[in-house]
């Protein structure tokens, strides 16, 4: 064989990589986000109320935010090709069990299971990515990896509102594992195995156990404050549980060899500064992302169709918008894109509180739109931010820890206005029925618009770590490597 037609091999199979660890992660991105329009269908399928449904995206926002913290020490020990497979078996396998659930209990066991996927495949893409392509040409890579792994979540609504009428809810569940087969049988030959240079320490299992414990807690404690009561036993147990776990896996992190988290990047004000932004920002992201396709299916007469083609201008702006800004960063600055973002996600928010029964679909769908575009102003503004924040001895964990508590700040958003609108609702309708639904969203979004003009303060001082700031003089654009 040829030196070229090695060569053309070889660059047919970084490709091939590229296309099969995506074809995964197009799978999860739809999953992601498909459910959001099929929500109020299965209330009344399983009949249940709101408190319970939310939690099919909860539960999945969850383990995805935790599974993300062990792909590392997973892909070390077992290697990319296994982990991958493995992962899109389970997401098969679970994906099934949803499709068949008798009851709301089992369609959310499924959507938790689903979730440790959303955490671990998109991340072992990216690995192999940057494994397989050398490191001039990864950007290209990562460039078309990025419009397909957007593109899948930004559709998603409107595709499961197509489906929804003729196949039911269960399509939710069956459409993204079209996806998983052909990426299954790529992946024996394309996606490389384990990597016999990679030392693999043990893993932290007690640090994610009080991770899982607090989270699972600190997401009870608005259901069971606004069900039970505030003061009630039950509430004031789930705090009690929530502070102890918290203290001890703080604790922990502190003295354990392999932390999951690196507390020690909170030594430093400047990661402070983002991180304060990132929680709110994954808060209000995550939180009306679920609550928009429920209220207009709910109480706004919208069909599945209709709300998830509303989502599809904003989904297809994100993509545009994500791949502009990160240029942006670069010549204007992080914290300049970052304050943009946010107010244009708060001016996005306080237009979905004048929200009405007689609002065009357009308009509508003209502020999601705008609080797209903040969001793609927001997702690269944020790591970047991280990162610059940081000396590069911590630059490998800045990243990874910033978009973990971005995505608590998504699980606990969803949790916190799926629960409060449920409860407004309530309220409202003692008094008037008809707006009720309407006010209870206003005040939601009146909530989200105050987060954002919150965490305008911390990103005012959003600042370059000294380490890594141009010094003055002709060697100015010089960056200190890590010690």
């Amino acid at each position: 064989m040829s030196t070229q037609d090695t060569q053309q091999l070889t660059r047919n199979y970084r490709w091939m990589s590229s296309i099969t660890v995506l074809l995964g992660t197009i799978a999860l991105g739809f999953s992601a986000t498909m459910v959001m329009v099929a929500l109020p269908e299965m209330m009344v399928a399983f009949n249940v109320g709101q408190e319970v449904i939310q939690w099919l995206a909860t539960g999945f926002q969850v383990t995805a935010t935790t599974s993300i913290l062990a792909t590392g020490w997973l892909t070390g020990r077992f290697g990319l090709r296994r982990v991958y497979v493995f992962t899109l078996l389970l997401f098969v396998g679970v994906s099934l069990l949803g499709a068949m659930s008798w009851n709301a209990q089992v369609a959310i066991f499924a959507r938790v299971m689903q979730g440790i996927a959303m955490g671990l495949v998109p991340a072992v893409a990216l690995i192999t990515i940057a494994r397989v392509f050398p490191p001039q040409a990864v950007g290209m890579a990562m460039g078309v990896f990025g419009v397909g792994a957007v593109l899948a979540p930004a559709i998603g609504p409107a595709v499961g509102g197509v489906l929804l009428g003729p196949f039911g809810w269960s399509v939710i569940f069956l459409f993204p594992v079209l996806f998983c087969l052909p990426a299954l049988l790529l992946a024996f030959k394309y996606v490389p195995e384990a990597d016999p240079t990679i030392v693999h320490g043990r893993f932290d299992w007690l640090g994610m156990l009080l991770l899982t414990v607090f989270i699972f807690a600190l997401l009870n404690i608005t259901g069971l404050g606004l069900s039970k009561g505030w003061t009630t036993w039950q509430t004031l147990g789930c705090v009690a549980l929530t502070l102890v776990s918290l203290v001890w896996l703080v604790f922990w992190q502190l003295r354990c060899k392999a932390p999951l988290v690196e507390l020690s990047l909170f030594r430093n004000p400047r990661f402070w500064s983002v991180f304060l932004v990132a929680v709110p920002y994954g808060f209000c992201l995550y939180g009306t992302s679920y609550l928009i396709p429920y209220f207009l299916q709910s109480a706004a007469g919208y069909s599945p169709a209709d709300s998830g083609a509303m989502q599809v201008p904003g989904g297809i702006i994100l993509v545009l918008v994500i791949f502009s800004a990160g240029a942006l960063c670069d010549k204007l600055s992080a914290r300049t894109v970052t304050i943009s973002g946010l107010f244009l996600f708060a001016l996005a928010s306080i237009g979905f509180t004048f929200t009405t029964a007689v609002t065009g679909f357009w308009v509508v769908a003209a502020w999601f739109t705008l609080s797209r575009v903040a969001m793609g102003m927001l997702i690269p503004s944020t790591t970047v931010a991280a990162i610059q924040s940081v000396p590069p001895a911590l630059l490998p964990y800045a990243s990874t820890t910033m978009n973990f508590f971005m995505q608590l700040g998504g699980a606990i958003g969803i949790n916190v206005l799926a629960i409060l609108y449920q409860s407004r609702l309530e309220g409202h309708a003692i008094t008037n029925a008809s707006t009720a639904a309407f006010e209870a969203f206003h005040e939601c979004f009146w909530l989200a618009a105050l987060l954002m003009v919150c965490a305008l303060i911390p990103a005012v001082f959003i600042r370059k770590s000294p380490q890594i700031e141009p010094a003055p003089g002709p060697h100015a654009s010089k960056i200190p490597s890590c010690p």
